[in-house]
């Protein structure tokens, strides 16, 4: 990983990069004097790596302790890979789901993950950690899911009667 500052009118231009591995979401942090960590957010990918560019006002980072930068650090924020907790509340499914037809019977199958199961008075949820570079879970139902945060994590959420229909998502918007 390298980095690298520089001061100019009361601002910092800080600059990271890092090699693409293709392990994840990566984050940096600013560095200070006495170990304070000031987060600068997420690297993206270009040019075969992974970089972050900000601009951040000095007096902002000395309030924070993190001026002036002693050192940038990468971490790993979000695996591509490894597979996530289920969120309080959340269980792995039933192998059985009570699937009305071959269908969905079939895309459930085809899924590339297992998803974390909720049953609810009216029916059932399934949700499927959100993955950035993998397949979407259930392409025969892509109309009928949400993405939503659970816990720390996004993830792909369809609804389901008792009987294993799916059911539309409910909106949240004020304009609809």
């Amino acid at each position: 990983m390298e980095w690298t500052a520089k001061e100019q009118n009361g601002k910092l231009m800080i600059s990271v990069t890092r090699p693409m591995d293709d392990r994840g979401l990566y984050r940096a942090y600013a560095i200070g004097p006495g170990g304070s960590r000031c987060l600068l957010g997420a690297l993206t990918p270009g040019g075969g790596c992974l970089s972050l560019r900000r601009t951040l006002s000095v007096d902002a980072l000395r309030q924070r302790g993190c001026y002036p930068v002693r050192s940038v650090e990468t971490a790993l924020a979000y695996s591509f890979s490894a597979p996530a907790p289920a969120p309080p509340g959340w269980s792995a499914p039933p192998k059985a789901l009570p699937w009305p037809d071959d269908i969905l019977r079939a895309a459930y199958a085809a899924a590339p993950q297992r998803p974390f199961y909720q049953e609810e008075a009216d029916g059932f949820s399934l949700a499927f950690p959100f993955r950035g570079a993998g397949p979407f879970p259930l392409p025969a139902l892509f109309c009928f899911a949400r993405l939503v945060p659970l816990r720390q994590q996004s993830c792909w959420l369809f609804a389901f009667d008792r009987e294993g229909r799916p059911r539309l998502p409910a909106h949240n918007s004020p304009e609809l």
